[in-house]
């Protein structure tokens, strides 16, 4: 029987998304062993993974070329990295970015930057997790795509995050 709170990984595994600590396919799923419960939300990217435990963590892995996991390198990681230690309430991966709101709604970014998908007024690729300025609160939930990003605020406004979107 599946376990509460436990994350599983399945499919191809490319740039280690799927944190086995290896870069092989998996044709069925597998729970990962370093992360046996206590998962609230998970969000896969491009080749990359992203999850929030239930104490408020989150963790990364994968493919990280454009910083998109947020622990300041370029580095691809094939097994769980510690990125924010706590107050992380919900993650969603884009294309090569990384979007996460924080248990008091602010809403933050990292990674590749195309077209001003994070949402911070420049082109600029982040390789850190780097707050959105314009919602530092009240965020309730955010979604990436390929390369811009949707949230809506607590008093439900929805603002389009591209390079049309100034701060």
């Amino acid at each position: 029987l599946p376990i509460s709170g436990a994350l599983y990984a399945m499919g191809f595994n490319n740039g280690g998304g799927l944190g086995i600590g290896t870069n092989d396919t998996l044709p069925h799923p597998t729970p990962l062993l370093v992360v046996a419960s206590g998962v609230s939300s998970v969000s896969a990217g491009f080749y990359h993974t992203m999850y929030v435990t239930t104490s408020g963590a989150l963790y990364g892995m994968g493919y990280n070329n454009y910083g998109q996991l947020g622990d300041g390198t370029t580095t691809n990681r094939n097994t769980p990295t510690l990125i924010v230690a706590s107050g992380v309430a919900f993650v969603y991966c884009g294309y090569l970015h990384t979007m996460y709101i924080t248990t008091s709604g602010a809403l933050y970014a990292m990674g590749y930057n195309n077209g001003g998908g994070l949402g911070i007024g420049t082109n600029d690729t982040l390789p850190h997790p780097t707050p959105l300025l314009v919602v530092a609160s009240g965020v309730s939930s955010v979604s990436a795509g390929y390369s811009h990003t949707m949230y809506i605020t607590t008093d439900r406004k929805s603002t389009r995050l591209n390079s049309s979107h100034r701060t």
